[in-house]
């Protein structure tokens, strides 16, 4: 929760220039766009990801309690990169870099989380399916962050995404 409270104060300072009614626009799309992102995925996961009956229900606890632990960050990621996209021609080198740094932050928690987490697929699947989620998650996250970073709204298609990046 600390690194969360460190990030959120950071952006709200970096934030404050632009108006509360912009800001408030920006939270509502990135939380929908988020939440859009996420069912998609789900989706991709339950298609891909090729789980025996035994290793449904304790792998979906653990993806619900995964979700949950890293919505927060991928939230701010949705909210910053929107920030970004909407106000770049305004921000000062200090604002951009501010912004960098925010994202890198951000990354780092993210990292830590599925750390974390990984562990814990472990637990309830075989290492190599846990390996395989993970792999399948982190790609659908890259596919997801660059469509963000070229300014189009998360891949409603993610898999798909993630193979056009892999055809030349």
């Amino acid at each position: 929760m600390k690194p969360f409270i460190v990030l959120a104060l950071t952006f709200s300072m970096l934030a404050a220039p632009f108006t509360a009614g912009a800001q408030r626009r920006t939270t509502d799309s990135s939380s929908f766009q988020y939440r859009k992102w996420q069912a998609e995925q789900r989706k991709t996961i339950q298609r891909d990801l090729h789980l025996e009956e035994f290793q449904k229900a304790p792998f979906w606890t653990v993806y619900e309690s995964y979700c949950r632990a890293i919505e927060y960050l991928e939230l701010e990621y949705f909210q910053v990169m929107a920030l970004y996209e909407h106000h770049s021609g305004d921000l000062n080198d200090k604002q951009k870099q501010m912004l960098s740094r925010l994202l890198l932050k951000n990354d780092c928690y993210l990292a830590q989380v599925r750390r974390q987490y990984f562990k814990k697929f472990e637990r309830v699947l075989s290492v190599s399916k846990a390996t395989e989620f993970m792999q399948l998650d982190y790609s659908l996250r890259a596919a997801c962050r660059l469509s963000l970073q070229q300014g189009n709204p998360a891949p409603e298609r993610p898999v798909e995404t993630v193979y056009s990046l892999n055809t030349p």
